[in-house]
Parts: C-alpha cells; sequence; structure tokens
C-alpha cells in the first residue's frame, strides 16, 4: 500500500493546480530580452490534441479578481482587454486589463524576486525590467481576453517548478486566510532596468 500510495502520489498534480488547455505560450527569451507568443490552438475536430497541462488555479469570483501564478488568461499575461460583439474594447474594460496585468505581473516577479539563483527567474525578472509585454511582444491575431496562456523559457515550462508550486501553496492558504496571511518579498521594475526589492505594503 505504501508503495502504491508513493507512486499515485508522483502521479497527482500539485496543490491548488488543475488541468487546463493551454491556447497560447508565452515564450520568453533565456536572457530575458524579449519574447514571442506561440499559437498552441486546436481546431474542434482535433481536440484531442489540445495541449492541457495541470497549472496554478483556485476558485475566483468578483470584478477584481487576483491573478494566478504564471499561468492565466490572456488579459492577465498579455493585457489584452475584453471586447465587445463588435471587437471593441470598452474604456473600462482596457483599464481593468491593466489592472489585472499589473496585478499578474508584480506576483510573477515575486516569484522571480525570491529564486535568484534560477536561470529562468532572471529571465522573468529581465524581460518585465525591459518593459515586458507592453515594449517587447507583438501580439498576433486571434488572442482574445479568455484565452488561456503559459510561460516557457527555453523548452522550460515555469508552472512546472517546484519552486512555484511552493509560492502558488503560499499565496492561495494567503489568500483564503485573508489579509492576515504571510507576504513574501514584493519586487518592483525601476527605470535602470533591474528587479530591486522593496518592503510589501501595509
Amino acid at each position: 500500500m505504501n508503495e502504491y500510495a508513493e507512486r499515485v502520489a508522483d502521479e497527482l498534480p500539485a496543490e491548488f493546480y488543475r488541468a487546463k488547455q493551454i491556447h497560447w505560450v508565452l515564450d520568453i527569451a533565456e536572457d530575458g530580452s524579449g519574447a514571442v507568443v506561440r499559437d498552441r490552438r486546436v481546431p474542434a475536430r482535433r481536440r484531442d490534441d489540445a495541449l492541457v497541462e495541470f497549472v496554478p488555479y483556485v476558485q475566483r469570483s468578483g470584478t477584481k479578481v487576483p491573478p494566478y501564478l504564471l499561468v492565466d488568461t490572456a488579459e492577465f499575461v498579455l493585457g489584452v482587454p475584453k471586447t465587445e460583439k463588435n471587437q471593441s474594447a470598452t474604456d473600462k474594460a482596457s483599464q481593468e486589463a491593466v489592472r489585472r496585468h499589473a496585478a499578474y505581473r508584480e506576483l510573477a516577479l515575486r516569484w522571480a524576486g525570491a529564486e535568484q539563483c534560477d536561470a529562468a527567474a532572471k529571465a522573468v525578472c529581465g524581460f518585465f525590467s525591459r518593459g515586458g509585454v507592453e515594449a517587447l511582444v507583438k501580439l498576433p491575431e486571434g488572442v482574445e481576453a479568455k484565452d488561456t496562456v503559459a510561460v516557457m523559457v527555453g523548452a522550460r515550462w515555469l508552472h512546472a517548478a517546484s519552486s512555484v508550486e511552493r509560492l502558488w501553496g503560499e499565496v492561495v492558504r494567503a489568500r483564503k486566510g485573508g489579509a492576515g496571511g504571510r507576504r513574501g518579498c514584493v519586487w518592483s521594475v525601476v527605470s535602470s532596468g533591474s528587479c530591486s526589492p522593496r518592503s510589501p505594503s501595509r
């Protein structure tokens, strides 16, 4: 029984992870100098070929919802606003996309700042320090706000890193516990093009 339990444990997703189809991949250069957005969508008739990964997840609701860590909708990861039926975005939708992307970036940098010896974390830090999505990424046509976007550096899925799994667990427990949960160091992007730590806001 113990051997079976250990074997099954290796096959189970991390805590607060859930299987999701990945529609796009933000592929960040290993030196953080840029990124490309790769299309991983499949036609409905090829649904069995869809890219599915276990990624950070927790139920969220309301209008000012917080981000997931690294894998989220295009609204959070890429700042793509929700659009109306005529494919235009309202000012309110555009402003909310900006807010959600900023929150996403802060959480991603929180992970990157805590993993200074990790090459992929350095790439994420460098990418956002150089302007991130706004400055370094040309979005392909067809990206919708609701699409799921994962992040890679080189050939590595960032959401699969044990440090990401660990931090995401801490974030979820802090959110469930309210404002009294422990917060890690928050990293901000400064004009000099580097990441510097600052104390968490009170």
